[in-house]
């Protein structure tokens, strides 16, 4: 890692305790049948990995935009959606070990249940998280 890198890291840890909120990371596991995952099921609590809480940044729903400049009203074009609700994660020294597809969190501030998604590493800006809300 370059110098650079690791003051960047660095940084954005700050930002996180600034800026950042809690999330509670309650861990999901697909159950399995003969010892293979039953991809039908519900998944259930995992028991081999405990509840968690971590800091990260939240980015809310974007908003909706109307295309421009095709010459045509606003309301004959189709909205636009920018990205969904997502966690920023800054990667510690150990990485995400925690984080899986699938898990549920809780946003501690507002009480909001989602679903994680797959991580997207955004390199140096850490781990982006796509999330789902879930209503229970």
């Amino acid at each position: 890692m370059s110098v650079f890198d690791e003051q960047w890291s660095s940084a954005l840890r700050r930002l996180d305790t600034f800026f950042g909120e809690d999330f509670l990371l309650e861990p999901l596991a697909v159950p399995t049948v003969n010892g293979r995952p039953d991809v039908n099921a519900q998944r259930v609590a995992d028991c081999t990995r405990s509840q968690v809480t971590f800091r990260a940044t939240f980015r809310d729903i974007g908003s909706t935009q109307n295309a421009k400049g095709r010459a045509m009203a606003d309301n004959t074009t189709r909205k636009i959606a920018a990205d969904g609700p997502h966690l920023r994660l800054t990667p510690g020294d150990d990485g995400f070990p925690f984080l899986s597809a699938g898990d549920r969190i809780l946003r501690i501030k507002t009480g909001e249940v989602f679903k994680v998604g797959v991580a997207l590493v955004r390199g140096r800006a850490g781990l982006q998280v796509p999330l789902t809300p879930v209503t229970r």
